[in-house]
């Protein structure tokens, strides 16, 4: 029997999206409003509600727990208005040379600590961050004109394209070791 080549193909290498920032950074200091250049960007931060939280996802043998504690909210103020206040210096970054649209984080849920627990049969690892840090994002795409200011932005899902690159087989995927030292039977 001749050997066929597996239809399994893993995506992308190079990052899609870039995280950029801060905004200031990134814009038309004499056709942005100057709020969107304050040092401290004007926020709307929850108070008092900071709550711990946990997800678990599972089945017969795979887990996967999400826990986050003291979580709050970040938001933008909601008179910092985006269209037609946010010019974009094309120059600043090349992403931004002939971009269309960029998506501009407005809300960030912040947790001081959290973990994601994965288990998959018997192996398992936890990721842990204790340092304060965003958890989740909440963001707008903010269409450009050429000039770099936005027009229009909207909250709707976005749709990527992702490349194939190479067979999976061909990838160093790192195999989950558990990390205890009692094995489960």
């Amino acid at each position: 029997m001749a050997h066929r080549k597996k239809q399994i193909q893993c995506f992308c290498v190079e990052p899609q999206m870039k995280l950029l920032g801060p905004i200031r950074d990134f814009v038309l200091s004499s056709k942005t409003n100057k709020r969107w250049m304050e040092k401290d960007l004007p926020l709307i931060t929850t108070t008092g509600d900071n709550t711990n939280f946990r997800v678990i996802i599972e089945n017969e043998k795979h887990k996967v727990q999400l826990r986050a504690n003291e979580c709050y909210f970040l938001d933008k103020a909601p008179d910092l208005q985006i269209v037609g206040n946010l010019t974009i210096d094309r120059s600043s970054h090349e992403e931004f040379a002939s971009a269309d649209w960029f998506g501009l984080i407005t809300g960030a849920v912040m947790a001081t600590s959290s973990d994601l627990f994965i288990q998959r049969n018997s192996d398992e690892r936890t990721f842990f961050i204790g340092d304060r840090h965003a958890l989740l994002f909440k963001y707008e795409i903010c269409k450009m004109d050429r000039n770099g200011t936005v027009q229009e932005t909207t909250t709707t899902e976005i749709e990527c394209k992702w490349l194939p690159i190479k067979d999976v087989d061909l990838l160093p995927l790192n195999q989950l070791v558990s990390q205890s030292k009692y094995k489960r039977s």
